[in-house]
């Protein structure tokens, strides 16, 4: 149980509802008639709170995928190849540290775009 904050239905496959809270993510496979067929739990069984740089703060299907799923947190970005690994991530995208300070830099957002046949991922 936790609470939600982002419902998302995938457009290459509208039987996967992404449900994600500010610690947890689910991807929820839908049967003919609507009804819940599976379940499955997207990285770690909570992700580390520390306010919001820990918070899950944006969930996407990647475009033209049917089983990639991104969930970005100030940390990061990780891509679960969910047909391989529901809690590895197949990529992780940080940024370098600040170049004034050294400190971690933080992601606020992050977005795909197609490019020349290809998800280009923007953070």
């Amino acid at each position: 149980k936790f609470e939600i904050s982002r419902v998302l239905f995938n457009p290459a496959a509208d039987e996967y509802l992404a449900v994600a809270g500010f610690a947890q993510c689910h991807v929820f496979t839908l049967g003919p008639k609507g009804e819940i067929a599976d379940r499955l739990r997207v990285g770690p069984e909570e992700w580390p709170l520390d306010g919001m740089n820990g918070a899950l703060l944006d969930v996407d299907w990647v475009p033209g995928r049917t089983c990639a799923l991104s969930i970005t947190v100030s940390a990061h970005v990780a891509v679960f190849d969910l047909a391989k690994s529901s809690v590895a991530p197949v990529l992780t995208v940080s940024l370098p540290p600040r170049e004034s300070d050294g400190a971690p830099a933080r992601i606020a957002a992050s977005a795909f775009t197609p490019r020349l046949g290809e998800n280009r991922l923007l953070v």
